[in-house]
């Protein structure tokens, strides 16, 4: 009897010591540096509530957990280059208070994330320059200027926008056997590409992600619309439930992907500040703005294509192809109506000997030769481009049939056999109708 009095007095000042809700753990705090702002990234047992509050006078952001209790240790060489000079955590019973102290004032955002294949439960802040339209900086200021700096010559090298895929919170696909992110294999590749374009005569390119931190999808394609871009490529590297699966593809958007774009920017045209071909869409009527965009949308998946085809053919000397062919998918990072834009899947992480591969710098360097090989057979028969768009430039090699025209004689009018031009346009018979548009092949110089 009195054993079990002591047994139910000890259960009864147990239950007292604990918590009303059980408190979540905060096991760990990442701290991810970019251009234009810094993420903190908690990982977390469980969902929590809290609450975001920024001081000034000195600049401080504090984050209240409610019954939260923290695990995790803080690494200060992750402040480097970042918006936090320090951090401090206190706890009390019912919530803990983690605060920063930062070196100016900045704009924050905040969010919960679900778990996924990489990580659990998390709490994410955004620390942002009072500037969001902040461009991202290049690594040699003096390789490419912004398009707007360069209206007084008459012509101008090719830009081409590197992107490499995923990084920072997001690692991308993950080797099975070594662990390897793709999100280091990707800008591994971009970089070592950059250097081989900018050594090229009439090409400079750019890298939309220079270090480990994470670019929203939409805003990779405005980063390369705002310094001029002709041409856009995203790096990824492939990863499928069969181990077996292995060889790199190219993809363009697809059909589908490219229409509902164009009917986003419609719909958004009256408060989107974007540009299409150089071509404010807000102050076009809806007719004449759904033209526009056709034309480009045409024009770009026209270079889109060509494109993905010399970068297949450079590729398969150098590694093994999942696909001969150019795919089509909708990917998010693909739809520019005015540049060209293909994905690049280097090869499979989820494959042992494709991880080893995509490891190897040697290999990495061949990849990235390949690819330059690839842009230079597609920029070779071309003049440099005007200082327009390259949408403006390409769409010049639209025609659009007028009354009367018979194929004949707009393949004439262009120097072009009438069998090239119906191979190029698809065409089973030389009927044509009032208003098609027809592709013209872009003569060698």
């Amino acid at each position: 009897m009195v054993n079990t009095v002591k047994s139910c007095a000890l259960i009864i000042i147990m239950m007292m010591t604990i918590p009303l809700g059980w408190a979540s753990q905060v096991n760990q705090m990442r701290i991810w540096s970019e251009p234009n702002k810094t993420r903190v990234v908690f990982d977390l047992e469980q969902p929590i509530k809290y609450t975001l509050r920024s001081l000034n006078s000195p600049n401080r952001v504090l984050i209240e957990m409610e019954k939260a209790t923290w695990h995790g240790t803080i690494d200060k060489a992750r402040f480097k280059g970042s918006a936090v000079n320090h951090v401090s955590v206190s706890e009390a019973s019912d919530k803990m208070t983690i605060t920063f102290e930062l070196s100016q004032s900045y704009n924050t955002k905040s969010f919960l994330l679900k778990p996924n294949a990489a990580y659990g439960h998390r709490l994410v802040i955004d620390l942002l320059t009072p500037d969001e339209r902040a461009i991202v900086p290049l690594v040699n200021k003096e390789v490419v200027k912004p398009i707007q700096n360069l209206q007084s010559t008459k012509t101008r090298d090719f830009i081409v926008a590197i992107d490499a895929g995923h990084g920072g919170e997001d690692p991308g696909a993950i080797g099975v056997k070594h662990q390897t992110h793709e999100k280091e294999i990707v800008l591994n590749v971009a970089r070592q590409l950059q250097a081989l374009i900018n050594q090229q005569p009439n090409m400079q390119a750019i890298l939309i992600r220079q270090g480990d931190y994470y670019i929203n999808l939409r805003e990779r394609t405005k980063i390369a619309r705002r310094f001029g871009a002709d041409l856009f490529l995203s790096l990824h590297a492939d990863s499928f439930k069969d181990s077996k699966a292995q060889g790199a593809s190219v993809f363009i958007l697809s059909e589908h992907g490219a229409t509902s774009e164009a009917a986003r920017w419609l719909a958004e045209k009256e408060n989107n500040a974007d540009l299409v071909g150089g071509v404010a869409l807000d102050n076009k009527s809806d007719i004449l703005a759904s033209v526009l965009l056709d034309l480009s949308q045409t024009a770009t998946q026209v270079g889109s294509l060509e494109l993905g085809e010399k970068l297949i053919a450079s590729l398969g000397q150098v590694t093994v192809l999942h696909n001969p062919r150019v795919q089509q998918a909708g990917f998010v990072v693909l739809k520019s109506p005015d540049i060209p834009s293909v994905l690049i899947e280097l090869g499979f992480i989820s494959n042992p000997k494709g991880e080893i591969d995509l490891k190897n710098k040697r290999h990495q360097a061949k990849l990235a030769q390949a690819i330059l090989q690839g842009l230079v057979s597609y920029i070779t028969p071309r003049p440099n481009p005007p200082m327009e768009p390259h949408y403006a430039w390409m769409s010049r090699q639209l025609h659009l049939v007028q009354p009367g025209e018979t194929l004949s004689e707009i393949a004439t009018q262009y120097n072009i056999s009438i069998k090239k031009l119906m191979k190029m346009n698809s065409l089973s018979n030389t009927r044509l109708d009032v208003g098609q548009k027809l592709v013209i092949p872009f003569k060698l110089e």
